[in-house]
C-alpha cells in the first residue's frame, strides 16, 4: 500500500529511527512497518511529516493506488506549500512564519473541489 522504504529513508535522513519516531509521537512500536499492509491515517502522516520536516506529498511520492481523500490532502499540501514559498520569496512572509489553520482548511477545500471537477482526459 505505502512505500515504507521511501518513508524510512526520509526518517533516517532526519536522524530518526522507526523506534524513535514511534516513541516521540506516542505511537505503538512498528507503526510505520505496518503501513506495508494497512493504510495509515492522514493524521499520522501529518504528524510524521511535521516531526521530520518533510511534506506528506514527498513522503508518499506517487499517489497511485491511494484513496481519493489522501490524493486531495496531498494535492492541497503541495499547493499550500507552493503558496507559502511564493509568499516568502516575495517578502510577504518570513521563513519562520507558518500559514494559519484556516488557510490550510480553505486550501484543502478548494483543492478537493478543483480535483472533483477535473474532467478525465478524453481518448482520441
Amino acid at each position: 500500500m505505502i512505500d515504507t522504504d521511501r518513508i524510512m529513508s526520509f526518517v533516517r535522513g532526519a536522524g530518526h529511527t522507526e523506534y524513535s519516531v514511534c516513541k516521540e509521537l506516542k505511537w505503538g512500536n512498528g507503526v510505520i512497518s505496518r503501513w506495508r499492509s494497512s493504510m495509515p491515517s492522514v493524521d499520522k502522516l501529518v504528524a510524521l511529516s511535521k516531526l521530520i520536516d518533510v511534506p506528506v506529498y514527498e513522503l508518499l511520492g506517487d499517489a497511485a493506488g491511494l484513496p481519493t481523500e489522501f490524493k486531495y490532502k496531498i494535492a492541497a499540501e503541495k499547493f499550500g506549500s507552493e503558496i507559502r514559498d511564493y509568499l516568502i520569496t516575495t517578502g510577504r512572509m518570513t521563513p519562520d512564519e507558518d500559514l494559519t489553520e484556516e488557510f490550510w482548511s480553505n486550501i484543502t477545500r478548494l483543492t478537493k473541489a478543483a480535483l472533483a471537477f477535473q474532467k478525465p482526459k478524453e481518448h482520441e
